[in-house]
This record gives structure tokens, C-alpha cells and sequence, in this order.
């Protein structure tokens, strides 16, 4: 599930608990489906998964599932109505379920976006790229790790820690900063990193553009090779 605790004011950090991970964007109806770790999607977003993609196992386990039986997650469901979260842009509050509205439409968050975007590129030239190859997992620090062996080592050996720490995958990338720490890592990675970003993106983009691509070169790999 995306979330198992009470919330009131949610931190940017903390939205990556509310957040889809298909569209990678604040859930609109969440829904439950069956598979055997019940991960949770918009239902718009795990309807049109199985449609693009014609197949029935999870975007993230790959288990089987039924959609049929997917039903509403009460606990988002209601957080999404009532939690609220700082626009980091004018500085106001909304809840959760009107942010990603007001987001697409507040100039002062678009404008300090634009700004960071900026200061990353002349910060980050070219030639001292990080290695986005291989990663030490931020825990137990087990090293030359790729993005899908972390996120499978993660799971597998901390699923159940929740210190904060720096996102070695993220770190690499050239909005990357070292300084912020994922108050939820683990929920972080199934969101984020479930692709090699190497075998589909380009590395000028933004973040979001990048995922974006990677989930839909993604869905016609899978497509291709069935």
C-alpha cells in the first residue's frame, strides 16, 4: 500500500506516499487490486495499463491479478480529502486531492521549477557526469547494484526500514541532490526506479519526462516481446 499512517501536513518528501505509480502524479481513486502484495493505482491508470498493455500481472510484482476485484482503498481515499501540502511555490496550502490541479496552474511553482532546472545544468556540466551504472544501497551499503538488483535488494532485505536517506539513483541524476533525503525509500524506488533508465531516456530531460518515457517504451518492450 502507498501509505499505513496517520498524516495531517503532508512534506514534499511525504507526497511520494500519495502518488501513482503509473501516472507518478497524486492518486485520483485509488484502487486496490488483488495481486499478492496489493499495490494500489488511479483507477483510470490501471484500466488503461491493462488496455495498452494487454496483460494481467502488476505493473510493479508482476503477479497475476483480476481487475474485477479491484476495489476502492478507503485509507487514501479519505487522506486525499483531507491531508493537506505546502505549494512550495506560493507558499499556501491545499489539500491533496486539489494540489495537482493547482500545481499545473501556480506561476511561482513553475517559475522556481524553471530556476532549479537552471542552476542544476550550470552546476552539473557534462563532463563530470556521475556513474549511473551501478549503486551501494544506502543501508547495509552492498554495492555494484544496478537500478532493478537495488530496488529488488531493498525490498528484500529492508522492506520494513524507514530511515530517511539519499537516493543513490537519484543522486546520479543531473537534477540530483545530494541533500535530500526520501522519507520513505523504499516507497520511493517502486515508484521511481522500476526502469533502467539507461535503456530509455534521454538524460536532458526533467525528471518527470524522463519516467514518462521510460514507462511507455517500457509497455511496447513488453508489447514486442510477447
Amino acid at each position: 500500500m502507498a501509505a499505513s499512517r496517520d498524516h495531517s501536513d503532508v512534506s514534499s518528501e511525504g507526497r511520494d506516499e500519495f502518488c501513482c505509480p503509473l501516472c507518478l502524479d497524486i492518486f485520483e481513486t485509488p484502487v486496490l487490486i488483488d495481486c499478492g502484495s496489493k499495490h494500489v493505482f488511479c483507477s483510470k491508470c490501471i484500466y488503461m495499463y491493462t488496455d495498452k498493455s494487454m496483460t494481467n500481472h502488476c505493473p510493479i510484482c508482476r503477479q497475476v491479478f483480476n481487475l474485477n476485484n479491484s476495489r476502492l482503498e478507503g485509507y487514501l481515499f479519505n487522506a486525499l480529502k483531507t491531508c493537506k501540502t505546502l505549494c512550495e511555490g506560493c507558499r499556501k496550502m491545499f489539500i491533496l486531492s486539489a494540489f495537482k490541479e493547482h500545481r499545473e496552474v501556480c506561476v511561482e511553482a513553475k517559475n522556481r521549477e524553471a530556476e532549479q532546472v537552471e542552476k542544476l545544468k550550470i552546476n552539473s556540466p557534462i563532463h563530470n557526469a556521475p556513474n549511473r551504472h551501478t549503486f551501494k544501497c544506502p543501508y547495509c551499503h552492498y554495492s555494484h547494484l544496478d537500478t532493478l538488483d537495488l530496488v529488488k535488494h531493498c525490498n528484500e532485505a529492508h522492506a520494513n526500514e524507514r530511515t530517511p536517506v539519499v537516493c543513490p539513483v537519484c543522486v546520479s541524476m543531473p537534477w540530483g541532490d545530494p541533500n535530500f533525503k526520501s522519507i520513505n525509500f523504499i516507497q520511493h524506488l517502486n515508484v521511481r526506479h522500476r526502469f533502467e533508465y539507461d535503456t530509455y531516456v534521454d538524460y536532458k530531460q526533467d525528471d518527470d519526462a524522463m519516467m514518462q518515457a521510460a514507462i511507455e517504451a517500457s509497455l511496447q518492450d513488453n508489447k514486442e516481446t510477447k
